[in-house]
């Protein structure tokens, strides 16, 4: 299979729990390990770098078992011409107590080949997770193995793990390694488990790849790896290793639009516009254009609420030099889609003029709750700090001065200016030329905001002479917090006076009710007993206090 663009030095890792020492004093220690592929050029499949050891048995089940495994479940993908460097890490805690740092068992294989997968196939398998489990045969089974109570009290003390994946105990006759105390004591330790960890039992490599990776790994994967369209033969058979790899390889076109949805919905622009760049590359790379692309994006654009496509989807959501490569592989029969691709990428669709009346009409009282949700989420104290507060003081914290002092009033309209620019560049993203007088305009009226308690813009020229504060310092850092106010103010204003149609009483009213709704554990029966009428005209107002009080809450509570 040609390499696929973009394609850096493949590495693969994945949690597991390894016990160490016998009976009451064997210990278990989260490690990690860590499959470093390189192209076959002669010598082992598999190698050992580093201090940890594995023991001749362990060292040929894992070529003949696990990495047997991984070829089967990866047919396409031929692995084969793969060969890895397998090593441990993060056994600090098996120093620390004197352990030898040998492996002689097969309770790794579950992460071992996890590792391998997400080095081959580009897939990160998450930090949250650890896993235990022998794989018995290259078909894929999962079978018990021993100290799982010990390795619970591990992942329970680890604060980086949330999940636990174990071979299930169900009609396993590998269980009968374990006497019956042994099997008590794990019953018992994966109950008490439960309380705290997301205990999953599985059977065979489906179940564990179903369980370690999300669809959206797994779409990304098939594209960077040409296995998108899968037009490879299957083995027959039903083995589990065949299993996985028609989960894999199968429906990934629909898996995709899936995908794409959730992303949009949930606001999340960056995931949405990565998956849309990866089916990009993927169809120019095979010279060959997407079926029905333009289509698609455009139904799932325009089916979103209005409020999550004005204020969460950040446009483009595919550049357009991409569209013009891809626009280059299709067909006569494809026209009307490319200029579908183009505006739906671009959000320049008439249906995306569709008035708030208009949008009531077609989805009810439904969408004045929508819209109370998206007034709440946006004006979320949190919100405002990831969309505001944070990218303006890093652009901040990047502006380097020579001096914190000036004398010379040009040159500190001149120091004040260039600053400004350099926040608008970094905070607004802004790559064209700015006009150096509008922009000293608008810094001497930011700095006057911020000095307005510290005598204007007379009080900041004589801090940037004196340097009594800490002179520039002093001063950009009030203008970074003059400039976070007034872009929050206008970010809620924004949101506010873009959502609630001025005109329409009803639509206003019907905010209150589901405001007064929200409220209603925490309001007393005299104001709940109050007709809404009297609230209508208010509801700018009473949208700002909840906020304000509710950042307040919140800040009380982090300070505790």
């Amino acid at each position: 299979m040609p390499e696929m663009p973009g394609k850096k030095s493949l590495v693969g890792k994945a949690k597991t729990v390894l016990l160490f020492g016998r009976g009451e004093h064997a210990i278990a220690v989260i490690s990690e390990v860590v499959a470093y592929v390189r192209e076959q050029g002669g010598g082992k499949l598999l190698q050992y770098p580093g201090p940890v050891t594995f023991s001749e048995k362990t060292v040929r089940h894992l070529e003949e078992v696990v990495l047997a495994a991984l070829k089967t479940t990866l047919p396409a993908m031929e692995p084969h011409n793969y060969s890895f460097d397998i090593s441990v890490v993060n056994l600090s805690a098996a120093s620390t107590h004197d352990i030898g740092l040998d492996i002689t068992g097969f309770s790794g294989d579950c992460a071992l080949f996890l590792a391998m997968l997400s080095a081959s196939l580009q897939m990160e398998a998450p930090s949250s997770i650890v896993s235990t489990g022998h794989i018995a045969a290259p078909s894929g089974e999962i079978r018990m193995v021993k100290g799982l109570a010990a390795k619970l009290e591990a992942a329970l003390n680890n604060n980086s793990v949330n999940t636990f994946i174990y071979p299930s105990m169900d009609g396993d006759s590998s269980m009968e390694l374990l006497s019956p105390a042994e099997r008590e004591c794990t019953e018992d330790a994966l109950m008490q488990a439960k309380q705290e960890l997301n205990i999953v039992a599985v059977r065979d490599i489906h179940d564990l790849i179903r369980a370690v990776f999300t669809d959206e790994q797994v779409v990304l994967a098939s594209l960077r790896n040409g296995f998108y369209n899968s037009r490879h033969s299957t083995p027959e058979g039903n083995t589990p290793a065949l299993k996985a790899w028609r989960y894999l390889s199968g429906d990934n076109e629909s898996r995709f639009w899936t995908v794409l949805e959730r992303q949009l919905l949930a606001g999340q622009s960056v995931k949405s516009k990565e998956l849309l760049h990866a089916m990009a590359q993927s169809f120019v790379h095979r010279n060959s254009y997407p079926k029905k692309i333009g289509n698609n994006l455009f139904r799932l654009v325009a089916s979103l609420p209005p409020e999550t496509r004005r204020f969460k989807t950040k446009f483009p959501l595919l550049a357009v030099l991409e569209c013009i490569r891809l626009s280059q592989f299709a067909m006569e029969t494809d026209q009307e889609d490319v200029l579908l691709l183009f505006r739906s990428a671009s959000g320049e669709m008439p249906v995306l003029l569709a008035t708030n009346t208009e949008v009531r009409n077609d989805k009810g009282d439904n969408q004045e709750n929508s819209a109370l949700q998206l007034i709440l989420s946006e004006m979320d104290p949190d919100r405002l700090t990831d969309l505001i507060s944070l990218p303006i003081d890093s652009a901040r914290a990047s502006y380097v001065m020579d001096s914190v002092t000036l004398t010379s009033y040009d040159e500190f309209v001149d120091s004040i200016t260039s600053f400004y620019i350099h926040i608008l560049r970094h905070y607004r993203k802004i790559s064209e030329p700015v006009d150096r007088s509008t922009a000293a305009k608008e810094a001497l009226e930011l700095l006057e905001g911020a000095f307005s308690k510290e005598g204007g813009l007379k009080g900041a020229w004589s801090e940037a002479r004196h340097g009594t504060k800490g002179g520039l310092k002093f001063i950009f850092d009030a203008m970074t917090e003059q400039l976070i106010r007034q872009e929050q103010e206008k970010h809620i204003n924004y949101v506010i006076k873009a959502t609630m149609d001025p005109l329409d009483r009803g639509r206003r009213k019907s905010l209150i009710v589901s405001l007064l709704e929200h409220l209603r554990p925490a309001l007393p029966p005299d104001i709940l007993s109050q007709p809404v009428d009297m609230f209508v005209d208010h509801h700018e107002s009473i949208v700002r206090i909840y906020i304000r009080s509710f950042a307040e809450v919140k800040s009380f509570l982090r300070s505790l």
